[in-house]
């Protein structure tokens, strides 16, 4: 649960309207906030196919802790 949760937040904080690390990466490097989400789409990808793949084969998350 706990690992759904930091996933769910960091799409949440790297998309629009509400994404601060979007507009502080935007700030801080002087590019625009259109070409800063541009180049993050495919991390944003990648996040949704990792929550997609927990919630089908929650065992990918829970191997470790089952064995401890």
């Amino acid at each position: 649960m706990k690992i759904m949760v930091v996933l769910v937040l960091e799409i949440g904080l790297v998309t629009p309207p509400v994404g601060i690390n979007l507009y502080i990466t935007s700030q801080q490097s002087g590019v625009s906030v259109n070409k800063v989400l541009k180049g993050s789409i495919p991390f944003i990808g990648v996040l949704l196919l990792t929550v997609l793949l927990i919630i089908l084969f929650p065992q990918i998350v829970l191997f470790l802790p089952s064995h401890m």
